[in-house]
């Protein structure tokens, strides 16, 4: 048996990570082949890379295998020709964010240069207030959409997913909206972690081995630097009480191509003299990251809006065993009351600065925090256990074929003539396929 596992497995992708531990589990039953496009500085692995062409024959190159699987995300860079290739080819997709918005802005714009294709799936998707929204954002009467909290309202998964013989995601939160919108297989498979191999057992460093003051508090936030990961806010409120400031370090480790965003933090960093207290430091490798990881004393983890289906990063703070503070939201709202410290939405300047000062005055039952999230995250994100529940899903997957076959053809045949999907032989024909498959 063999899979056809298109991802990205850059360094700089956490889906690549993904990708990397998903695979390398999955081969110990099935023959797995990675597809990959682009020469970016690429993952070990000792599985097949097979490096494709866009607009090559893939339909006969990919007739060997048993599955094809598609790794989606929000970055049209690393995506753009998995998706396009999942339109052509039919296979599972693994959907990686709660929020594809941005992919199919990137995607419409710079790619098709047609910006009248996003006004209409804003519309055909989301109604009268998507269009609305849409057009608005275009002719600058309102702050554009993917620039805004609203964003959450379109996430675009309906694109994603469309055509797909069934479909991945990893949190609970995710599955019920993926849910509203697909009819096929949902798997919700938690991520698959391997912390001996992933993290490579970097342990004990001390933060003067890094240049940094043992004598004060060492938070760290991991990932691509975004405005919804609330950076500014934690920067405010650090500012607004410096005696709390003084008692941490506070470094941010990953890389950022929303400069805007980026100057508009290192300003406030001046503004509120805090340049001893936090540091940009930029993408590094995960040799580097680890070593901040391993010495640091806590994690902050906010997301709002939550964009992500789950996350990767939260995954890895959780594994060195320190509290790790997070939105009460999304994904993040899934995990134990006890095993992180959570920060509500609407009461986030609060929440924000009562965490701070536990962790800044080493409030002892943070120690608890972070034991229990660590015990919490090898139980639940299991490399094998991810695997069971991929093949398993496998199996539903070949069971719903049949299903999505006479869908397809049924569709096709109201199309042909003509019929609206707002006229009730729509729901009459999805009835009657109902009761035959039941």
């Amino acid at each position: 048996m063999k899979i056809a596992w298109f991802t990205p497995f850059s360094r700089r992708s956490a889906i690549g990570k993904y990708s990397q531990s998903a695979t390398r589990e999955l081969t110990k039953y099935w023959e797995v082949d990675l597809w990959v496009t682009g020469d970016e500085d690429l993952f070990s692995t000792d599985l097949n890379i097979v490096r494709y062409l866009p607009g090559s024959d893939l339909s006969t190159m990919l007739k060997e295998y048993d599955h094809v699987v598609y790794n989606m995300g929000n970055y049209l860079s690393f995506h753009k020709d998995i998706y396009e290739v999942s339109r052509v080819i039919r296979g599972i997709v693994i959907v990686h964010d709660f929020v594809m918005h941005h992919f199919f802005t990137g995607y419409y714009f710079s790619h098709e240069k047609d910006a009248n294709a996003y006004v209409r799936d804003m519309e055909m998707f989301y109604g009268d207030e998507g269009k609305r929204d849409a057009i608005g954002s275009l002719s600058a009467a309102r702050r554009p959409v993917w620039e805004s909290d609203e964003i959450a309202k379109y996430p675009f998964v309906e694109r994603t997913i469309e055509g797909a013989l069934g479909v991945i995601v990893h949190s609970h939160f995710h599955g019920s909206m993926v849910k509203r919108k697909y009819l096929g297989p949902v798997g919700v498979l938690y991520h698959p972690f391997d912390a001996k191999k992933s993290i490579s057992v970097i342990t004990g460093v001390q933060k003067a081995s890094l240049g940094l003051q043992e004598n004060k508090v060492l938070l760290i936030t991991v990932g691509h630097v975004n405005p919804n990961k609330r950076i500014d806010t934690i920067i405010r409120v650090l500012g607004k009480n410096k005696q709390i400031a003084k008692k941490l370090t506070y470094i941010i480790i990953g890389p950022c191509e929303h400069e805007a965003y980026l100057s508009d933090l290192k300003i406030l960093v001046n503004h509120y003299d805090l340049t001893d207290t936090v540091t940009f430091m930029g993408f590094h490798p995960d040799d580097v990251l680890y070593s901040y990881m391993s010495a640091a004393d806590g994690f902050i983890n906010l997301r709002f809006p939550a964009m992500e289906g789950a996350s990767w990063s939260l995954v890895e703070e959780l594994h060195f065993g320190k509290p790790v503070m997070v939105s009460d939201t999304g994904c993040y709202s899934e995990m134990p009351d006890e095993c992180v410290l959570k920060i509500r939405t609407n009461r986030e300047e609060e929440d924000i600065l009562q965490a701070l000062k536990r962790l800044a005055y080493k409030d002892r039952s943070l120690l608890d925090i972070g034991i229990r999230g660590k015990e919490f995250a090898l139980t639940t994100f299991s490399a094998s256990r991810y695997c069971d529940s991929f093949l398993r899903f496998l199996d539903e997957v070949r069971s719903w074929k049949p299903v999505l076959g006479l869908i397809d053809r049924a569709s096709l045949e109201l199309s042909l003539m003509g019929v609206s999907d707002s006229l009730p032989v729509i729901d009459r024909v999805a009835s009657e396929i109902s009761s035959l498959f039941k």
